[in-house]
């Protein structure tokens, strides 16, 4: 087996403000080759009933909103809970960070 946690967050790439080196990879890979199996990795090491919270800037990469809404619940058993706020550092904005919920009593 392996570890298991309460609650997990992340704040993934943003495309508009981050260069990932010479291999920058193109937007329409991130979906399958990184958000995929950080839902599955992070579905997997929660425990039934903790939550996942995931701060995203969905400027550039517009489908990802729509990938976590939609498909994410098609491969996991995350239920999305709402939207809470955090404020950008420097510029004050308020960010969305979106929270999921690990169902109970599904796999």
């Amino acid at each position: 087996g392996y570890e298991l946690f309460d609650f997990a967050f992340t704040g993934p790439p943003f495309f508009d403000y981050e260069h990932y080196g010479e291999y920058m990879p193109i937007y329409g890979n991130w979906i399958e080759e990184f958000y995929v199996p950080l839902f599955k990795i992070t579905h997997d090491h929660l425990r039934a009933g903790s939550f996942f919270a995931v701060y995203l800037n969905d400027t550039s990469a517009g489908a990802i909103e729509r990938f976590m809404l939609e498909e994410v619940p098609e491969f996991t058993t995350f239920a999305f809970r709402g939207k809470i706020g955090l404020i950008g550092g420097s510029s004050g904005t308020v960010r969305d960070v979106f929270v999921f919920q690990k169902e109970y009593g599904r796999v």
